[in-house]
């Protein structure tokens, strides 16, 4: 991030068991952002929520009404190349422990998500920005990020990246590659990926496969609009939970 862009510190955890997902993203600077919740008693609209920890290695703990979790580092921080889409993404796995409150209902939390940096799109040059996250059984996660620039006409023009995490360092995934399905709302429904690793003729595919495990939580301010949607994946014979984000400009709904 620059001065100029501080950009966003961004959350997300899902445990298939509870039934609960969290995302949230909270300005750099300091200023309290917004949380989505969700639980097997329904969803919530977005709270106030803010961070503790300003340093990189210590664990961030997100903060809200009947909302507190920690965010511990599970794994070495990457960068998704996006630069030539004019997105710098950073994202770590974590460790996610804590307790949240929801409808009357206490949650006491222990799984796995992530955390990260995003600088805030530039609406001039992207028409929109899909952000995928899954945390499977074991040890393995996944990230991709895909960026589609103005005047593109579909996802052939979408500038890509994603790593794969385990319990060795992280994998750079050579080609990422996301097809969608929508429900009849314009909504992510499903969605698969096909990520590409390895070197020249070691080169290989690992595949994912994802769906809506609950509804929509859609978030407005005066720049963006951003559709999260709690997904159920299942990855090498793992199922596990995670998210799918869409965020587009506030003016400009178009899906594709």
């Amino acid at each position: 991030m620059s001065a100029a862009d501080p950009g966003v510190r961004t959350f997300a955890f899902g445990d298939l068991t509870a039934g609960v997902w969290v995302t949230a993203r909270v300005p750099a600077t300091g200023e309290p952002g917004l949380a989505s919740l969700v639980a097997p008693g329904g969803s919530e609209a977005p709270i106030p929520a803010t961070v503790s920890a300003p340093d990189e290695v210590a664990e961030w703990v997100l903060s809200g009404a009947g909302l507190e979790l920690a965010f511990a580092p599970a794994g070495d921080e990457v960068e998704l190349d996006l630069r030539d889409a004019g997105l710098i993404a950073l994202d770590q796995p974590c460790h996610v422990s804590g307790a949240m409150n929801l409808g009357g209902v206490a949650y006491q939390l222990d799984g796995r998500g992530s955390r990260g940096h995003r600088s805030q799109p530039d609406w001039s040059r992207l028409a929109s920005v899909r952000e995928l996250a899954a945390w499977v059984e074991g040890d393995s996660s996944v990230v991709v990020i895909a960026a589609r620039p103005r005047r593109a006409r579909g996802h052939d023009a979408d500038v890509a990246a994603g790593f794969l995490f385990g319990a060795d360092a992280p994998t750079l995934v050579n080609e990422p590659r996301l097809s969608t399905t929508y429900d009849r709302g314009g909504l992510p429904a499903k969605a698969g990926l096909e990520l590409w690793i390895g070197d020249d003729e070691h080169e290989y595919p690992r595949r994912a496969a994802g769906e809506a495990a609950s509804s929509a939580n859609v978030i407005r301010n005066h720049a963006s609009l951003r559709t999260w949607i709690p997904f159920r994946w299942r990855m090498a014979g793992a199922e596990g939970a995670g998210s799918y984000e869409l965020l587009e400009p506030a003016s400009d709904q178009r899906r594709s």
